[in-house]
């Protein structure tokens, strides 16, 4: 993937397929080129190897094949240029759509949920955006390797209501946490802190900065350029 390239993680993604990490961000990438109904993806499986920064032919075939099996993806082989993938949309709008038209893959209202219910003029949250909150902390929790809480305590609500006022969206700080995700699992990464949630909301080195860069960016080589 090109360093200016960009995966479209909405927030239904996460609430309503309740995908995460690697398997949550193919899905988003197949989705982003079939979101039409029409495109299919055909990316190579080294492309998707880059693009998730994993080691291994296996473990990309194993996440199509979750994606398959929970029939989110539909697989069209083609003897000429490969597997092609498309999202299952029915399927998927099946899954996720409870409510009228805001939940349709056609829109990101739902992804948008917690910025358009959050009250500016006033220091409260509405009922959904406190939901969008306590599920966001929920997939943290989920993610492998991050340290885990069992109280949603009031210093992280504050700090990450604080975060989203800023701009921050629902799908952006979820795509951190998987970024953070991939880091502490991987391996050549220099970065090794395990942050707890308030602080990984809270610190600017943590979420603030790492949303704003890639994983490569703390590939252990960068790290020694900055020394040399």
């Amino acid at each position: 993937m090109k360093d200016n390239g960009y995966i479209n993680i909405q927030g239904w993604m996460i609430t309503r397929l309740k995908l995460k990490g690697n398997e949550l961000i193919l899905f988003a990438m197949v989705h982003g080129f079939s979101q039409d109904g029409v495109s299919e993806f055909h990316g190579s499986i080294s492309y998707v190897m880059s693009a998730l920064g994993l080691t291994s032919n296996n473990t990309v075939i194993s996440l199509y094949k979750k994606l398959i099996d929970k029939n989110f993806i539909i697989c069209r082989k083609d003897n000429h240029s490969g597997n092609r993938y498309r999202a299952n949309l029915e399927v998927v709008h099946k899954v996720h759509e409870g409510g009228a038209e805001s939940a349709s893959l056609g829109g990101a209202e739902s992804a948008h949920n917690i910025n358009n219910t959050i009250n500016k003029d006033k220091d409260t949250m509405s009922e959904s955006s406190k939901k969008e909150m306590k599920e966001l902390f929920d997939f943290w929790n989920e993610s492998k390797g991050l340290v885990t809480h069992s109280i949603f305590s009031k210093p992280m609500k504050d700090i990450l209501a604080k975060r989203l006022k800023q701009g921050y969206t629902p799908e952006g700080i979820a795509k951190t946490i998987v970024r953070y995700e991939n880091i502490l699992t991987g391996e050549g990464y220099w970065l090794t802190k395990r942050w707890t949630f308030l602080e990984f909301m809270k610190q600017d080195n943590a979420m603030p900065k790492m949303h704003d860069l890639q994983a490569k960016d703390y590939k252990k080589n960068i790290e020694n350029k900055k020394h040399e």
